[in-house]
């Protein structure tokens, strides 16, 4: 992948709430602002590709609660591709593990030892010069040490992503189930953009969160506080 010198903008992290969705732990700051999008997907039902994820089945993914579709004026369609290794099938759960009463992770699982691709279309009809893609996904690995691999995206973005959060359910276990917030910053605001994951992971659970921005002076200025924020991949 491409690398760049660009300043990445990161916002500084509030505190980050325990919302209703299970695995929306770490949301951006920006959530809610004009032009921006969040969707999630559970994996409830095995669909697998573009046709069946889209259109009157999940049009525009689903909104985290609290989050009015209303007061979204450019929500964009995103869009996946499941594509599991062959012989992979879904899983209606995994080794499920409850943390809190009503919030258990492991239901709606695929197996991949392949890939998910993201289709993320952009319909802000007016042209930005930044678009920040924050990513959270709830996975386990499925063969010891195998680590969640972001290794296709179109367009490139200015660095690789970073690790923004990270909650490990059962941190003892090399196989438990871990929700990881991955951020990266695209140099320009394309009509959509794509990224592709995988590995030999299970995943449970897909949010992503987008937002195009014009760079402002004050923007600018707390990127370095929000760099010093950044929390790394826990050991």
């Amino acid at each position: 992948m491409r690398k760049g010198s660009a300043l990445i903008v990161v916002l500084c992290l509030c505190a980050l709430p325990w919302v209703s969705l299970a695995e929306d732990l770490f949301p951006p700051e920006w959530r809610g602002e004009i032009s921006t999008t969040s969707q999630y997907w559970e994996f409830m039902t095995p669909l697998t590709g573009f046709e069946d994820l889209d259109g009157d089945k999940n049009p525009d993914g689903l909104l985290p609660d609290g989050y009015p579709r209303g007061g979204q004026p450019f929500l964009p369609s995103t869009r996946l591709w499941i594509s599991p290794e062959a012989g992979m099938e879904w899983m209606p759960e995994d080794d499920p593990f409850e943390y809190e009463p009503g919030q258990v992770v492991g239901l709606g699982v695929w197996p991949l030892s392949g890939y998910m691709d993201v289709l993320i279309d952009n319909h802000d009809p007016n042209p930005q010069n930044i678009k920040l893609i924050w990513v959270q996904i709830t996975w386990r690995p499925s063969v010891e040490g195998e680590e969640l691999e972001f290794y296709l995206f179109d367009p490139d973005p200015v660095a690789d992503p970073v690790v923004v959060g990270e909650y490990l359910y059962t941190p003892t276990d090399p196989f438990g189930w871990r929700t990881t917030a991955y951020f990266w910053q695209l140099p320009f605001n394309p009509p959509d953009e794509l990224f592709r994951f995988g590995g030999d992971i299970h995943v449970d659970e897909l949010v992503v969160d987008t937002w195009c921005v014009v760079p402002e002076p004050g923007l600018l200025a707390i990127a370095g506080c929000g760099l010093l924020l950044l929390r790394r991949r826990a050991k």
